[in-house]
């Protein structure tokens, strides 16, 4: 049995819920004008447990299904701060943010901890900030370093090959410039040179830099955005890497029987260039994804039905086809020519919780040689709560239970058999609201 220690001291989340009753608010004033001075300042508290075996990670050969990185352990605690001025000036405003992931269980030596914690696997902090200028009505330029997660609030919109939902406790950051200018109160249009990245996977800001020169990533995008129907564009170019396109739609409608129905599709195209395209495995050059999901709702039940089919598989780039509707804890849905599906349904149970099982079902190439088939089926369990009234009020957590595997066949043959197990724990703090 691994040996595990735990860090008591840094138990901070279980403290400030305790308190969260005697939690004080600076109150608004009744009849405010719209061009006094508004502050923000909000704290959360996200604490992540993951425990999970990926054999795949591995690498490539079957029989190789035990190392330290296919081994993942990892309890974090987030504590995430964000500031931010409305009205500071009548032309620019100001935002401000700490985040700080801190370890709350030493991780085994035969284990990693899978960008939870730093490349070192111990606690880490990411400061940044921006200066946001406001010149004409409806048209904001950031300067600094600004949030990219829509989930994590940091965006209005998703912006395709912009935005970055964090699938870790550190939500995604850019270094540069964005211009965001929202012309209608449905169409906004959006640009951005950037020069680092971080939060998400990469643990400390990484230079966007290709093969050690140091070039900016530009972007540009549109988004419509109606009540019932949405459409984006994106596109992004860097030197010597790529150049991307991506489209997303959906479409969503109530009919006579209160039936709730969604259409969702994305489209994506990459291309390789200059250094990235001349250094590509079995000279692919470029790849796609198509992918598309319908939802089906009905009182407490819904229903989810989703396709995704990835082209080739591109290496060494900025290129990520991990953007399919189908969804897995553990097995890829984006190897080399891969199609996934997947289906599955929950209930609502009331306002509080909430359960769902999707099963998932993968087709592909390992690589680009096309030498191995791997074919994937996992399994996905999940169960979420959120308190809507009492001292906890907000305080919301989920649970995703995976099961999968992969049966390789081809010059490497072999099942790899995965497990994954994600809890997560999240409560805010607002502050001069």
């Amino acid at each position: 049995m691994k040996s595990k220690k735990f860090n008591v001291g840094l138990l901070v989340s279980a403290i400030a819920l305790a308190l969260s009753g005697g939690a004080m608010a600076s109150e608004s004033q009744s009849g405010a004008t719209s061009d006094e001075l508004e502050q923000d300042l909000r704290v959360r508290l996200r604490n992540e447990l993951r425990m999970a075996d990926r054999p795949s990670a591995c690498g490539s050969d079957p029989d190789a299904q035990d190392c330290k990185y296919g081994n993942v352990e990892a309890w974090v605690q987030g504590v995430m701060v964000d500031y931010e001025t409305s009205n500071l000036s009548s032309w620019f405003d100001v935002e401000a943010y700490s985040y700080s992931i801190h370890k709350l269980m030493s991780v085994a030596d035969d284990a990693t901890s899978r960008a939870y914690l730093d490349a070192n696997d111990e606690s880490f902090n990411l400061l940044g900030g921006s200066v946001n200028l406001k010149p004409v009505q409806g048209l904001e330029i950031k300067l600094g370093r600004w949030g990219t997660d829509y989930a994590y609030g940091s965006m209005d919109h998703i912006v395709p090959l912009l935005e970055y939902s964090s699938v870790r406790t550190m939500p995604s950051m850019k270094e540069g410039g964005l211009v965001h200018y929202e012309a209608t109160d449905t169409l906004d249009f959006y640009g951005a040179v950037t020069t680092k990245t971080a939060g998400g996977f990469d643990t400390a800001w990484k230079d966007d830099a290709v093969n050690g020169k140091h070039t900016p990533r530009y972007h540009i995008g549109v988004v419509y955005d109606a009540p019932m129907y949405a459409a984006s564009f994106g596109a992004r170019y860097q030197e010597d890497d790529t150049y991307q396109l991506q489209s997303n739609l959906d479409y969503a409608f109530v009919t006579d029987s209160d039936l709730f129905v969604k259409f969702d599709g994305r489209i994506f195209y990459g291309q390789t260039i200059g250094y990235t395209k001349e250094n590509q495995l079995n000279d692919v050059e470029n790849t796609y994804v198509a992918s598309t999901q319908i939802t089906i709702a009905k009182g407490q039940v819904f229903g989810v039905a989703s396709f995704g089919q990835v082209g080739d598989k591109i290496t060494g780039s900025s290129i990520d086809t991990d953007i399919v509707f189908p969804f897995d804890m553990s097995i890829a849905r984006n190897g080399h020519n891969t199609t996934s599906w997947q289906v599955g349904g929950g209930y609502n149970f009331n306002e509080n919780w909430s359960s769902g099982l999707f099963i998932v079902k993968t087709d592909g190439d390992l690589d680009s040689y096309e030498t191995t088939v791997v074919d994937g089926i996992g399994a996905n369990l999940t169960i979420s709560h959120k308190f809507t009234s009492g001292q906890l009020k907000g305080l919301k957590s989920s649970l995703v239970l995976n099961k999968a595997e992969e049966d390789q066949t081809g010059e490497k043959a072999g099942q790899l058999d995965y497990y994954d197990i994600k809890f997560a724990a999240q409560y805010d703090f607002n502050f001069f609201q």
